[in-house]
C-alpha cells in the first residue's frame, strides 16, 4: 500500500510542476499497476485489499487535482486553464507550444528582449502556422542529441544502457519492458510538442533510464572471466566513481562561473555605500545588450520592493520609465549598461537620451 501511495503522490507532484509531461510519464506505469491489481491474488480471495490499494494510490492524485483546479480558478478564472497557458496567450500568442497550435500575431507591447530570446529556439517550428511530422523530428533531433543526450548518456552511464539492450536484459525483465514503455511515451510525446530542448524537461524519465542502466551492468556481473564471474564489488566501486566524475565534468562544462552576478553585487554594494551618506535609495534601469542570454537576468527584487535600498527595473523606454521615476521621486536613478555576456559595461545616471556605446569607443 505504501508503494501505491508514493506512486500516487509522485503523480500528483508531477501534475503541479510539469502537468503535460507528467501525464505522459504516468501513462504506462498506471496501466501496469492496474494490470497487476486486476490479477493480484488477495488473501482469502477478498477484494478488500484491492480496494485499499486503489484508494491509497488515487487519494493523493485526487487531492492534487482538486488543489490544481482551485488554484487555476483563483489565478486565471478558469479551473481548466493553467497560469502558464494564460501567460502564453497574453505574451506569446505567436509561439506554438503544441503541434496543433495555430500561432497568431505577436503582441505589440512585448518586451524586445523577450522577443529576441524566443527567436533563439527553433523559430522555424515555433512560429510556423503549421508543422509536419518531419519538421518536428528535425527540430527535436539536434536538441536531444546535444542537450538531453549529452546530460543523461555520459561515460559508463550510456554504456550501461547499451549493455542492457545488447544483453537482452531490457526485454527479458519486467522492469526493462516497463522502462521501454515509458521511453516510448516520451518519444511519442515529443511529436506533440514544438519545443522540448532542456535536460530538466526530461527529468521524469531519469528513473526508467536508471533502471535500464542498472539492468545493463547487472548483466556484466553475469559475465565469466577465466571461468569466474566479475566481482560485484568491482562494479560497486567503479560505477559510482565513474558516475561522479562524469557528472562533475558535465556540471563544470555546463555551468561556467556566473561573472554577471558579481557585477550585479558590485553595483549594489557601490550604491548601498552611497545610501549611507544621503539616506536616499536607488532605482537601476537595466539596459540589456543585444544577444544577452536570458539566464543573465539582473531584474529581480525582494518581495517588499519599496523597502529595498537598490531596486532593479528593466528599461522599457522613456515613455514607460517615467512612471517608475514618478513612483520613486526621492530615489537616485541609474542606467546599468550590460555587455552581451551579462556583465556590467558601465553605470551612469539615468539619461533617456544616452545611446549605447561599446567599451572601445567610450572616452
Amino acid at each position: 500500500m505504501s508503494a501505491a501511495w508514493w506512486a500516487g503522490l509522485g503523480a500528483g507532484i508531477m501534475a503541479l510542476t510539469r502537468p503535460y509531461e507528467g501525464l505522459w510519464f504516468c501513462a504506462i506505469p498506471a496501466v501496469a499497476m492496474m494490470a497487476r491489481l486486476v490479477h493480484w491474488k488477495t488473501e482469502n480471495g477478498k477484494w478488500k485489499n484491492k480496494f485499499t490499494v486503489s484508494v491509497a494510490a488515487l487519494a493523493p492524485v485526487v487531492l492534487a487535482l482538486a488543489f490544481l483546479l482551485i488554484y487555476n480558478h483563483a489565478v486565471t478564472g478558469n479551473a481548466l486553464k493553467f497560469p502558464h497557458r494564460l501567460y502564453q496567450e497574453q505574451q506569446m500568442p505567436d509561439v506554438g507550444v503544441f503541434a496543433w497550435d495555430h500561432p497568431g500575431p505577436a503582441p505589440a507591447n512585448r518586451n524586445p528582449e523577450l522577443s529576441y530570446q524566443l527567436h533563439r529556439f527553433n523559430p522555424e517550428v515555433m512560429f510556423a502556422p503549421s508543422v509536419s511530422l518531419a519538421d518536428l523530428l528535425r527540430a527535436h533531433f539536434d536538441l536531444l542529441t546535444t542537450r538531453i543526450g549529452g546530460f543523461f548518456f555520459q561515460g559508463l552511464l550510456g554504456l550501461g544502457a547499451l549493455l542492457a539492450i545488447f544483453s537482452g536484459q531490457i526485454f527479458r525483465r519486467a522492469t526493462g519492458r516497463l522502462a521501454l514503455g515509458c521511453f516510448a511515451c516520451f518519444l511519442f510525446m515529443l511529436l506533440t510538442l514544438r519545443f522540448f530542448g532542456f535536460p530538466h524537461y526530461a527529468a521524469a524519465w531519469t528513473a526508467p533510464l536508471a533502471a535500464i542502466i542498472i539492468l545493463g551492468f547487472r548483466s556484466v556481473s553475469l559475465w565469466r572471466w577465466p571461468g569466474r564471474r566479475c566481482a560485484s564489488c568491482f562494479l560497486m566501486i567503479v560505477l559510482p566513481v565513474w558516475a561522479i566524475v562524469t557528472l562533475a565534468l558535465q556540471t563544470a562544462r555546463g555551468n561556467p562561473p556566473r561573472l554577471w552576478t558579481v557585477s550585479r553585487l558590485e553595483v549594489m554594494a557601490q550604491l548601498e555605500d552611497q545610501t549611507t551618506q544621503d539616506q536616499r535609495g536607488h532605482v537601476v534601469f537595466v539596459m540589456m545588450a543585444e544577444g544577452q542570454p536570458a539566464f543573465a537576468e539582473w531584474v529581480y527584487n525582494d518581495a517588499l520592493i519599496d523597502d529595498q535600498t537598490v531596486i532593479f527595473a528593466r528599461s522599457l523606454g522613456r515613455d514607460k520609465d517615467i512612471s517608475v521615476e514618478r513612483y520613486y521621486p526621492n530615489r537616485h536613478l541609474w542606467q546599468a549598461w550590460l555587455k552581451p555576456d551579462g556583465q556590467l559595461d558601465h553605470l551612469t545616471p539615468y539619461d533617456p537620451a544616452e545611446k549605447r556605446t561599446s567599451p572601445a569607443t567610450k572616452g
